[in-house]
Formats: C-alpha cells, sequence, structure tokens
C-alpha cells in the first residue's frame, strides 16, 4: 500500500450564521488532494474563532467545550482512517463521510439481540413461557460466543448481519459443539 497525504482542517461557514450570532464549524477531510466536508455540528461567535489556529479563542466555557469537541471529532477521524486501513482497504474521503455521518447510526447485533431478549423476559407468564425465553437466551449466548471465536470481536454493526453471516454461524453450529436449538 502506498502512502497517502491525510488532512483534517477545520473552518467556520461565516456565510450561515444562525439568529443569536453563531456560525457552524465544518472540517475538511482531505486525502491524496481530494476533500470532503463533514459537520462538527458545533457552532461558535465568528469573533471567537481563530482561522489559524482552527480553534474557538476565549476562556469562556463555550470556547473550552468547542475546542474539546474538536479535538474529540479529530480522534474519531483518525480512529476510522486507522481501521480502515486495518482492514487492508485503501482510505478514501467518501468511507471516511460515509463511517462519521452513519457512526451514531449503526445499531449493533447482539445488543439489539439481548434488548430483544430481555423484552421477551417481560413477558414470561403473560404471552410466552419461561421454557422459550430460556432459548433466547441460549441462542444469544451462542451467537456471543460465535461471534467472538469466529470475527473476534465483542459485537457486530446490524449492517454487517447477512446470509452469508448466519450461514456460517449455522454450518459452525452443526460441526462444532453447538447444538441446535429449535424456537
Amino acid at each position: 500500500m502506498e502512502k497517502q497525504s491525510f488532512l483534517i482542517s477545520f473552518y467556520l461557514r461565516r456565510n450561515r450564521v444562525t439568529k443569536a450570532g453563531l456560525a457552524p464549524i465544518l472540517s475538511r477531510v482531505t486525502v491524496n488532494g481530494h476533500a470532503t466536508e463533514i459537520p462538527v455540528k458545533c457552532h461558535v461567535y465568528p469573533e471567537q474563532w481563530d482561522q489559524k489556529k482552527e480553534r474557538a479563542i476565549g476562556k469562556d466555557k463555550l470556547s473550552a467545550e468547542i475546542n474539546i469537541s474538536l479535538n474529540a471529532f479529530r480522534a474519531q477521524v483518525l480512529e476510522i482512517r486507522n481501521r480502515i486501513q486495518q482492514e487492508g482497504r485503501d482510505v478514501s474521503i467518501h468511507e471516511i463521510k460515509r463511517r462519521m455521518t452513519q457512526a451514531s447510526l449503526t445499531r449493533m447485533f447482539l445488543k439489539e439481540f439481548e434488548a430483544y431478549c430481555e423484552l421477551r423476559q417481560k413477558e414470561v407468564g403473560v404471552n410466552i413461557t419461561q421454557l422459550t425465553v430460556n432459548k433466547f437466551w441460549r441462542v444469544f449466548r451462542y451467537l456471543t460466543e460465535y461471534t467472538k471465536l469466529e470475527y473476534k470481536k465483542d459485537d457486530l454493526p446490524l449492517p454487517f448481519i447477512n446470509h452469508e453471516c448466519i450461514y456460517n454461524h449455522r454450518t459452525t453450529k452443526t460441526n462444532q459443539k453447538y447444538p441446535s436449538v429449535n424456537l
């Protein structure tokens, strides 16, 4: 993999000032000369922004919180870049932007399944028996073990779960120690 140029910069969009006088801060992520804008979701008074330092100036609480948010944003972009590289893929602005905008939207499979099991547990005696709920918890335990064994992760993003993932779990389950669970 060849070396890539990578830059994260912040700037103020002065032409989009709110009624309160605050302007939004945007980031510009550049990879190999290609740039994209990602909103930071922070606003600052234009007179409290230093473009050379790419920071909010001032000693008030708002400026401190904005600078902390900018540091966290930069760290998140760098973490996403490192993850993409660890996956053996080329870093692109489109992939970084997609992961940044969907980072908070990504639901995790085992977390969702555990919430479902807890929901079903509350229905014991009303709509469902304890034996059936025990089967749900057993499947959850098997999936947790399988995820750690096969993917070496604690959980998987829900969009990652597809036919191949389910089929591999089913064939691994029948070939290894996992008994069949009928729901």
